[in-house]
């Protein structure tokens, strides 16, 4: 489940060459969740978005706007397999 706010952080990661680590540390979470916040499958808050905005040199509402963005978008249900019915 990827998201614009995930790929951004991504991005501002690689180009500054900063560990997940130091960053989860930075904002009070551990490397594990830090990576699922990358990969879209959590939301930072938003006090932990301003922390990665100053890390990263980034204007604050950058960021808060990707997050709202995402927050907005519209879930797709997941596709489900039809099994024929068995006599």
């Amino acid at each position: 489940a990827e998201s614009r706010l995930a790929n951004r952080l991504c991005q501002l990661r690689t180009e500054k060459r900063i560990q997940q680590k130091i960053l989860a540390q930075a904002i009070g979470i551990n490397a594990p969740r830090y990576s699922r916040i990358e990969k879209g499958e959590r939301r930072p808050r938003p006090e932990q978005l301003d922390i990665l905005a100053d890390v990263f040199g980034v204007d604050q509402k950058e960021l808060q706007s990707l997050l709202v963005a995402t927050n907005s978008l519209i879930r797709q249900p997941m596709c489900q397999r039809i099994l024929p019915n068995k006599l």
